[in-house]
């Protein structure tokens, strides 16, 4: 559609096109798919997929991630992609800057954070979100993520080897914090604490007065805790965590599960707890208020007062609902879902991260066939219309013309009788006018009062040149019109003829005297211009 070729996609923060987004997190033995339909600042959670990873042992089969996402693409092929991608590989950097202008920062960025990176910049993908703006200095604090080139090139290749194009690389830990943004408004002015117990590592991020400033991660996770603990007692990894999802960690009837649970799971407490104590000595850090908790390890009952006798801190599932910018519409997301969730919905946190740069950039070159097609398209009706609208008008002039020389020829013939009836061509019938003109002018000359007395004087000179007697003078004919005088006459001989055109000559009401070579002649004489006016 048009509106996909020239139409801009987002202004500001509102899209001005409905369209459809699945957001996708990869977890080791599912990949979990959110489907959201965004539209203005509204987005609707539509969907909620959990497909499984299956593990197989044929060296020849397709790779079980990308048999997965292959399900994906036949499911939702039209709709636009984002993924999430794990903070593991994520290294995050919190920076000031004394200017709040995004481009700015982009432009600095990399000379700030090179001399903290243990590899080489150039190797490397930078993003950032803007955690905190302070109005009256215009200062910003920003979290930037810094990931290695190889890292997104393995995460982009399972999606390339299912046909799937992707939008959008979200970090998973700011895609959570965009929804703890729209969900927890409430908690904007305390010091919170997202806690992951995920399956196969736990992830801690600080969150203090709604800023985001802190991110850490365990890589051990509840499977590590379910393995010593099926050591233990001697006992199935699944079934262990389905008597604690069941039962909960203080169940009766499992003491010796529950027990060896909790004996295990010291090792991530105590790194949890270090985590904190290790953030809370820092200047200006707060304790926090609440911790938020969510993973795998959220679905295992009572956790939450469990890990709140222990941390002595509020625990409460993070649990979504909705809200002014998110419509759940009764879709339920596990807690070990939100990341895929958190990828397809931007907020006003990170809607402008995307760890897509550089060479990894979206290189959409069929939407630029389609533009360079559709403009071609437009230029050519755009021309088509031009040349219609152009024939239209000469057309119509045309007819304006011809009406008005047919109106013109009927007022000349009405008013120049000689004008033949039969006679159609208007530049004969303007000289047929003209001419008729002229002779009309050069009679009612010739009877003016003023031209009357004028001949008089004219005539007079010729009586007082001319010797009639001597020269055998006898006249004609004598013509008088405008600035000319036509003298039709005979003499008696040549001599005559020469001592006439003399005496003609000495008159100054006549500037030119035409010779002439026959002593019956008709002679041209051009009176004086001056004498005219007199």
């Amino acid at each position: 559609m048009i509106k996909n070729i020239f139409v801009p996609e987002r202004i500001g923060k509102s899209l001005l096109f409905g369209k459809k987004i699945v957001g996708i997190d990869i977890q080791k033995l599912h990949i979990f798919a959110a489907v959201v339909y965004a539209k203005g600042t509204l987005q609707k959670v539509e969907q909620f997929l959990q497909i499984p990873i299956e593990q197989t042992d044929d060296q020849s089969a397709v790779n079980p991630k990308v048999a997965a996402l292959i399900q994906l693409k036949k499911m939702f092929g039209n709709f636009t992609f984002h993924t999430s991608i794990s903070s593991s590989f994520i290294i995050y950097k919190e920076l000031v800057f004394p200017f709040a202008d995004r481009e700015k920062i982009e432009l600095v960025i990399k000379y700030e954070i090179e001399p903290l990176l243990p590899f080489s910049i150039n190797d490397s993908l930078i993003d950032f979100i803007i955690t905190k703006h302070e109005p009256n200095t215009n200062q910003v604090t920003v979290l930037a993520a810094c990931i290695q080139k190889h890292h997104i090139a393995e995460h982009l290749a399972l999606f390339t080897a299912a046909g799937i194009e992707q939008e959008l690389v979200m970090v998973d830990l700011f895609g959570l914090y965009g929804l703890y943004k729209n969900n927890y408004a409430l908690l904007s002015n305390q010091t919170v604490v997202l806690l992951d117990l995920g399956m196969y590592t736990t992830k801690i991020a600080y969150i203090q007065d709604g800023s985001l400033t802190m991110i850490r991660f365990v890589n051990q996770g509840i499977a590590q805790i379910l393995k010593n603990t099926a050591e233990r007692i001697q006992s199935s990894q699944q079934e262990i965590y389905d008597i604690l999802v069941r039962f909960g960690v203080n169940g009766l009837d499992h003491e010796a599960t529950t027990a060896a649970f909790k004996e295990s799971f010291t090792f991530i407490i105590e790194k949890i707890q270090f985590t904190l104590n290790s953030y809370m000595s820092k200047p200006l850090s707060k304790s926090p208020h609440t911790i938020l908790l969510y993973g795998a390890g959220g679905m295992i009952k009572n956790i939450t007062e469990y890990l709140e006798t222990i941390l002595q801190l509020p625990v409460k599932l993070f649990i979504l609902e909705s809200s002014k910018e998110i419509d759940m519409q009764s879709t339920t997301v596990p807690l070990d879902g939100l990341y895929a969730l958190g990828a397809a919905i931007q907020s006003d946190c990170n809607i402008n991260f995307n760890l897509l740069k550089d060479n990894f950039s979206r290189k959409d070159f069929g939407l630029f066939i389609k533009q360079i097609i559709t403009g071609g398209c437009l230029i050519i009706v755009l021309f088509t219309m031009l040349m219609g609208l152009h024939i239209t008008q000469v057309s119509k002039l045309k007819k304006e013309l011809d009406s008005s020389t047919q109106e013109v020829i009927q007022v000349l013939k009405q008013q120049f009788s000689k004008i033949p009836k039969e006679e159609t061509n208007l530049d004969e019938i303007m000289d047929i006018a003209n001419q008729a003109i002229v002779n009309e002018k050069e009679l009612w000359y010739a009877f003016s009062y003023a031209n009357q007395s004028k001949f008089l004087h004219y005539l007079l000179e010729l009586t007082q040149k001319i010797d009639k007697d001597a020269l055998g003078f006898e006249p004609e004919k004598i013509t008088i019109t405008e600035g000319l005088l036509i003298l039709k006459a005979q003499v008696r001989d040549y001599d005559a003829l020469k001592l006439l055109e003399k005496e003609l000559k000495s008159s100054t009401l006549f500037s030119n005297i035409i010779p002439q070579d026959s002593p019956n002649f008709t002679m041209q004489i051009r009176l004086s211009s001056v004498n005219q006016e007199a």
